[in-house]
């Protein structure tokens, strides 16, 4: 390739010297008359000669692209000096393809070169790794590696692995309190709020709306946990069956009122809520002194349990256990008179 290149300049350079220079006639007629005076049989000689050297190329392509032959070079070699006898423009141009022929084999070679001195072995590198594991720990244990090797290579390779520590914020989460508006001095709406009348009105009987709410389901607590008790002492002190407590056979909407005022009851520690032996959960009161004992500021954890039920399933249970009547008396919607049917006939058989 050194002398490909070499070449090339003397080319160059003799063609700019021509172009700077002024030839004299008599030269050129001298370097026409050299020209013609080649014979024929010497060109013919020399394009035999690098049609050979085509060829055999073609030939013996492997071998010349192979790393660690010098073919390559021995051939351009051999051109450079067939090239000092060349004097035609038709020598010429099939020297120029043997020497693309040689520059293409040239790059097709380099390709060809193992660059990977060092390459990479995951057997080799398992064994070393546990040889080291074992010199470390000073034991020959076989196997897979222990606890106490992981956290000795750990050790050894976090040198290796170093990681810029992580951003955190100083001051941590916080909560972001209730944003409090601040009041807009608007004199037209003042009036109307210091005028007598019908917002505060409005005010008073919305606020008396939501203590009757609170007052009437603090009565319903009271009235479930009362029949608890008093289908307790009924049954001589044995504990009730969940579902038949709360379940309302007529009534599916009263008995998911049931359950949540149960849920009241079990979560303010009045009552009981466990599996028997069957499985099933089932309910006891717990007694007056048995709650004062335990006091508001002991650490028993109380908890609250809400059941969800499905139409399906509440029939499904109505009709496994064979309820016909509820033990919490049917209540009568809120806002209307009582009326006769079988929701209020089940409420006074029950209460019978």
């Amino acid at each position: 390739m050194a002398g490909t290149s070499k070449r090339r300049g003397a080319m160059s350079q003799q063609a700019e010297n021509e172009d700077e220079e002024d030839i004299p006639v008599e030269t050129l007629k001298e370097m026409v008359h050299s020209t013609r005076a080649q014979p024929e049989s010497e060109r013919r000689i020399i394009r035999q000669e690098t049609y050979a050297a085509i060829e055999s190329m073609i030939e013996h392509r492997p071998e010349l692209i192979n790393p660690e032959s010098d073919d390559l070079t021995r051939i351009l070699d051999e051109a450079e000096e067939r090239f000092q006898r060349v004097q035609t423009t038709r020598e010429a141009a099939i020297d120029s393809h043997l020497l693309a022929m040689i520059s293409d084999y040239g790059r097709q070679k380099a390709q060809a070169l193992n660059l990977e001195f060092v390459k990479f072995q995951p057997l080799e590198f398992a064994e070393k790794l546990k040889t080291f594991v074992s010199h470390q720990l000073g034991t020959q244990e076989r196997g897979s590696l222990s606890s106490v090797g992981w956290r000795e290579l750990g050790k050894f390779s976090q040198t290796f692995l170093k990681k810029s520590p992580a951003l955190h914020f100083m001051c941590g989460a916080f909560e972001r309190g209730e944003v409090v508006k601040k009041p807009v001095a608007r004199q037209a709406r003042e009036k109307r709020d210091n005028e007598p009348g019908k917002a505060t009105e409005l005010k008073q009987v919305e606020s008396s709306s939501e203590m009757q709410k609170r007052e009437s389901t603090t009565k319903e607590v009271e009235s479930v946990l009362n029949t608890l008790h008093r289908y307790y002492e009924e049954t001589e002190r044995c504990q009730i069956c969940y579902f038949e407590f709360v379940i309302n056979p007529f009534s599916f909407g009263q008995t998911v009122e049931n359950i949540f005022y149960v849920s009241f009851l079990a979560k303010d520690g009045y009552i009981k809520i466990f599996l028997d032996s069957d499985g099933l959960p089932v309910i006891e009161p717990v007694e007056a002194d048995e709650r004062e004992s335990a006091g508001p500021d002991t650490n028993r954890a109380r908890q609250q349990m809400v059941v969800a039920i499905t139409p399906k399933e509440w029939r499904e249970i109505v009709k496994t256990f064979d309820i016909k009547e509820p033990l919490i008396k049917t209540r009568a919607p809120v806002g209307s008179k009582a009326r006769p049917g079988p929701t209020m006939s089940a409420s006074s058989s029950t209460s019978s």
